[in-house]
């Protein structure tokens, strides 16, 4: 080593005798320093090695630092202290401005959840539970109302849809036909082009194949007129008879002039081409041999009448209809051609999605009224609760840590009125670094140390985030420790130490060996070996390392669990010795 380093020596002016005498001593301490430094760098040569450069600064040499991989045994062992705290406990706070009556409880009791802590009053929680009570209230008349809302809403949105189905059902062109065979009157002056509304009158028709007469008999022949009776009638102005048939007998109470009771009685009589509406007639039958006759004659009418609309809005393309034209059921006497449908379509689809929007706002406002309700009722429940707590009791089993107040205060919201906890189990939050964790499992044990006294612990929960700090990223463990005998207290501050993992017959190589770099698959582990030329497996990185000196190659690496000062290699394989860097020093540092 020392053939390696080449020092650069001037020679300054002679001093006096007892001043260079000084001088060797210490220039002869100082070299006994560097040899015994030297001598033991060269019996850890098996692992590390210093190995000159030759670069030089205006500051000194820049020497580089070496080792050499080795076989050997490696043990992580998770090392480090925190502070034990209760796994269990609880406070009781006051919620509002609050009056001490009696407190039960003093520092260092052990209670069993329930046990009475303290009494209190306070109006102004009377008050806020009286208001949240309101605030419930008010909020289900507001579901109440959003859902009568919500229910006319849709009423109004079926309506729309039924009148938008059933518009645009409708074809474009309709006929207007007749109902039923007859002669046509009323029939409008309407030109081809004229506009027509739905439900227009665009003729009257009136079935002139048959006529009824309605005529009054006495109710002495009340059991000889039915329903069927052939009957003769008679047409004076013809001065004709013609058969009839009583196709209806309605039993009223008419009174005649000379107070005789009247029912009424129509008949139908056959059309034979000359009867006309308005003609007078009447009618007989026969019973037991004798004719009877009405009481007075009437005259015939119409055996039906109808008028033919117009089935939609639009515009008249043709008129077949004429007054007295004879048609017959379901002919035509005019076509319509729709118009504005489209417009009236479009109108009702934009209400209907009008009406859809205003359900959804309806809907959204039942949801918002819902969850009024709810918190409503938390905040009830809450008033409630801190109203319960002035007759406070142990939410846990444990131990009276801090008792806050004393009968008579008068404490203000917040202020903490007890504290407990229950130390018979204690936990202490570690942290274990990314190299390791994954050698951690729940139930491992784990060596606490308080001030020489000593417990066992068992590892409850490995946290899957890690916290990145420093380039290195650490997963928090929950640490469990039985604390029945009381040797923790809360608060108390421990050393935990535990064995995450051990590896025999490894290849292990310095910390300092393992480098971080940045390759096209992101950022990897890597050792720089030294070689005249680039090995096989050398790598590709993406950002030069200015700090590596030539005649070192990265290569990357899969490493395994590491202690304080070494780290095991998977993979690849090495050579047993093969040279690795691990950081550049100055001259003037060791000198």
């Amino acid at each position: 080593m020392d053939e390696q380093k080449q020092f650069k020596e001037t020679t300054p002016a002679a001093p006096a005798a007892s001043d260079k005498q000084k001088k060797r001593k210490r220039k002869k301490a100082v070299k006994g320093i560097l040899i015994g430094v030297l001598i033991a760098a060269l019996v850890g040569g098996a692992v590390f090695g210093i190995t000159r450069i030759g670069k030089k600064d205006s500051g000194g040499v820049d020497d580089v630092m070496t080792a050499f991989l080795y076989r050997g045994s490696i043990t992580s062992r998770v090392e480090g202290s925190g502070v034990a705290v209760a796994k269990n406990s609880a406070s009781v706070t006051l919620a509002a401005a609050s009056n001490i009556i009696d407190v039960f409880v003093t520092e260092g009791d052990h209670v069993y959840a329930g046990d009475r802590l303290f009494t209190a009053t306070s109006p102004e929680l009377e008050n806020r539970l009286k208001t949240a009570q309101e605030a419930v209230n008010n909020a289900r008349d507001n579901v109440t109302r959003a859902q009568q809302s919500r229910d006319e809403q849709q009423r109004q949105l079926n309506r729309l849809s039924n009148e938008l189905a059933t518009l645009s059902a409708e074809p474009r062109d309709m006929n207007a036909t007749a109902p039923f065979s007859g002669v046509l009157t009323d029939v409008p002056r309407l030109q081809p082009g004229d506009r027509v509304s739905k439900g227009e009158r665009l003729a009257t028709i009136t079935d002139d194949s048959r006529y009824l007469l309605s005529l009054y008999f006495s109710y002495t022949y009340e059991n000889e007129i039915w329903i069927g009776l052939p009957v003769t009638v008679s047409i004076p102005v013809m001065m004709s008879q013609l058969p009839g048939t009583v196709s209806e007998v309605h039993k009223v109470e008419r009174l005649s002039p000379e107070g005789g009771k009247l029912f009424e009685v129509l008949i139908v009589v056959e059309n034979p081409g000359s009867l006309t509406e308005d003609m007078e007639a009447s009618a007989t039958f026969v019973s037991n041999g004798e004719t009877v006759y009405p009481y007075e004659g009437g005259k015939l009418e119409a055996y039906r009448r109808g008028e033919i609309l117009s089935p939609m809005d639009g515009e008249l393309d043709s008129l077949t209809a004429y007054n007295y034209s004879r048609v017959a059921e379901g002919q035509s006497i005019a076509l319509i051609l729709g118009t504005g449908k489209d417009e009236e379509l479009e109108s009702l689809r934009d209400q209907v999605e009008s009406a859809k929007q205003y359900l959804r706002d309806a809907e959204d406002a039942i949801t918002r009224a819902e969850e009024a309700v709810v918190e409503a009722e938390e905040g009830v429940a809450r008033a409630q609760e801190n109203l319960d707590n002035l007759d406070a009791v142990a939410p846990i089993d444990g131990t009276i840590l801090a008792v806050g107040v004393f009968s008579g205060d008068e404490v203000q919201a917040g202020h903490v009125a007890v504290s407990l906890a229950d130390t018979s189990t204690m936990i202490i939050n570690a942290s274990v670094d990314e190299m390791n964790v994954s050698n951690i499992k729940t139930g491992m044990t784990v060596e606490i140390d308080q001030w020489g006294q000593t417990a066992v612990g068992f590892v409850e929960s490995v946290s899957l985030t890690g916290q990145y700090e420093n380039g290195v990223s650490r997963f928090p463990v929950v640490i469990s420790v039985d604390n029945s005998e009381d040797m923790l207290r809360p608060g108390s501050y421990v050393s935990y130490a535990f064995t995450a993992s051990q590896s025999d017959d490894c290849l292990l190589a310095p910390i300092q060996c393992v480098k971080y770099v940045e390759t096209e698959e992101g950022r990897q582990k890597a050792v720089f070996v030294r070689s005249e030329t680039p090995p096989e497996n050398a790598a590709e990185l993406m950002t030069e390392m200015t700090e590596i000196p030539a005649g070192f190659w990265p290569v990357l690496v899969e490493t395994g669990i590491s202690d304080s000062s070494n780290v095991e290699i998977l993979s690849p394989e090495f050579e047993e010795g093969t040279e690795l860097f691990q950081a550049q020093v100055r001259t003037d540092m060791y000198m």
